[in-house]
């Protein structure tokens, strides 16, 4: 059924992209006749091919995560390594069923995309093109997956490891690149970086894609040439990864869980325990549970590199970039933190979806239901066990969004740095209880996570795509108390305003506040509303029967 879901989704958005691309043509006076067809198909055929490169990344890690660690999580992998199939047969016959999941996802698009062929404008070079990369980018990233799985002892971790290690693939060379061109490297780091950063560049399908439409320097201007190259280049350590899969199944579960878990070391200080023993639950989600999540060394190495280029470009941009105006430096820490914030709710929402199916997993559960615990306790101790646990998240962007106080002591930039950090706690309150529902409501953790992922990324940012049509036009002001919702709108606008502010001493983006001050309470409501929900219905949903106590005095 996720599936279907998923496949009708992906769909669905690129419907909207179609509309939304002919409003935007159809209104442009400089384009008439025939000219109108030919730049549509071209708009839509260039959002097409991203759209398809951030549909396979988002879902090729909660969809091939638990092809290994799921079987192993459940005890169904030793009965694969007992019978008489062998290593080969397990990994390809798991691999070959998931990536032919995969693939029909990009194939749901090509319908969409045909009937806007008809209309001509589509080179078919470039369209050969972008189905080699997404093709190849669907195997490099399965085969990627597949490895993580096999290293990890649960779902959970191998699908946030595996999303740390996409998005250090595909966003790492960029601001590498940024920090190439503008000097603010070390000199011996210059030269490897020089040799390093093109090849890192030509297995990027994101590079590469900017390449096709805006003639980025790459090496090549030949489209079909560098579609080849990232093809061959993506099967060739595709068939790497998967081979060495192959060989290392029976040998890595043959390891303990117990040195799976000693991947980090977490003293277990006595105070921790003294502090939350009035909350047990509480103190179980923050520390008991964390340590079964832990990402291991990669897990560890991929965070601290993606934290250390975040933090350092925004340390750049606040003390070392003089010459741009305070608005400017307000707007672009405000786009970096925003986009940093985004992929961090999703990562606290994902976590949360494996709140409750990890300890059915685990045959933990029905203790923990055994427990005089009551349901409100129970439900709220994982919700707000859930944010507590990434208070780490909290701290590094709350470090990014008061840089700008450090540089300019205002009233307006400590603001907008206190104001951000309050949206983000809240944001991160409303990801929790999604999660921790998704989790309540689905059997699986590979079910939750992915309900988790699609109902996150339509209810905070998807949903604005269908009213962007009711948007154009005299009545347009009305529905932008609608644009509430929207996460990267809700935490770019305190920067916003503050850099306003500082330089003309008062907010010129008015239709921004309506949605910005009602954007919080909408999310508070909500989140208090799923709660109340998930304790209204905790009984139907895990089987847990109440009784009554009363006291006779």
């Amino acid at each position: 059924m996720r599936y279907r879901v998923i496949y009708a989704a992906y769909g669905l958005v690129l419907l909207v992209a179609l509309a939304v691309n002919y409003i935007v043509v159809v209104g442009d006076p400089g384009i008439a006749g025939l000219q109108v067809a030919s730049r549509l198909t071209g708009r839509f055929f260039q959002t097409y091919c991203w759209l398809q490169l951030v549909a396979i990344s988002f879902t090729v890690p909660p969809l091939v995560g638990g092809i290994i660690a799921g079987d192993r999580e459940s005890g169904n992998l030793e009965l694969f390594l007992a019978s008489p199939l062998n290593n080969w047969e397990i990994v390809h016959g798991k691999l070959a069923i998931r990536l032919l999941h995969v693939a029909f996802l990009i194939l749901a698009g090509v319908p969409v995309m045909s009937c806007a062929a008809l209309l001509g404008g589509i080179d078919p070079r470039r369209l050969a093109a972008v189905i080699a990369v997404s093709f190849a980018t669907m195997v490099l990233l399965s085969s990627l997956t597949l490895v993580v799985s096999l290293w990890s002892p649960r779902v959970q971790p191998a699908i946030l490891r595996s999303y740390l290690l996409t998005i250090l693939l595909f966003g790492g060379p960029f601001p590498l690149a940024f920090f190439s061109f503008v000097g603010g490297l070390p000199s011996f780091v210059k030269p490897l970086l020089d040799h390093a950063l093109p090849v890192w560049l030509a297995l990027n399908p994101f590079a590469v894609i900017c390449t096709m439409w805006n003639g980025w320097p790459l090496g090549s201007s030949d489209v079909l040439r560098m579609a080849w190259n990232l093809t061959w280049m993506h099967l060739a350590i595709s068939a790497v990864l998967v081979a060495w899969a192959t060989a290392m199944l029976r040998r890595v579960h043959r390891r303990t869980p117990s040195k799976f878990r000693k991947l980090g070391f977490s003293p277990n200080f006595s105070w921790r325990f003294r502090v939350w023993e009035n909350y047990p639950l509480l103190w179980k989600e923050c520390f008991a549970e964390k340590s079964l999540r832990k990402l291991g060394f990669v897990g560890r190495t991929v965070v601290v590199m993606i934290f250390a280029s975040v933090w350092g470009f925004a340390a750049w941009l606040v003390f070392i970039q003089t010459t741009w105006r305070l608005s400017d430096v307000c707007f672009q820490l405000a786009i970096l933190g925003s986009f940093t914030a985004s992929i961090g709710l999703m990562w606290v929402a994902v976590r949360g979806a494996g709140s409750v199916t990890s300890e059915k997993q685990r045959a933990t559960w029905l203790s923990l239901l055994s427990t005089p615990q009551t349901l409100t306790e129970i439900t709220f101790a994982k919700i707000l066990g859930n944010v507590l646990a990434c208070r780490g998240f909290f701290i590094f962007m709350a470090a990014i969004w008061w840089l700008m106080p450090l540089r300019e002591a205002s009233f307006a930039a400590l603001m907008a740095a206190v104001c951000s950090c309050g949206m983000l706690a809240i944001l991160m309150l409303a990801a929790s209880t999604l999660g921790v529902a998704s989790s309540l409501y689905c059997r699986t953790g590979v079910n939750a996570v992915v309900c988790t992922v699609m109902s996150g990324l339509f209810f905070a940012f998807g949903y604005i795509f269908l009213l962007i049509p009711f948007m154009q036009g005299p009545a347009s002001d009305g529905w932008t108390v609608l644009m509430s919702g929207f996460v990267p709108l809700l935490l770019v606008g305190p920067y916003v305003f503050a850099g306003e502010w500082m330089m003309s001493g008062k907010v010129v983006s008015n239709e921004m506040l309506a949605p910005i001050l009602l954007g919080p309470v909408g999310y508070v409501f909500a989140s208090v509303f799923l709660a109340s929900l998930l304790t209204a219905n905790f009984s139907r949903l895990t089987g847990r029967m109440e009784r009554k106590i009363t006291e006779e005095w």
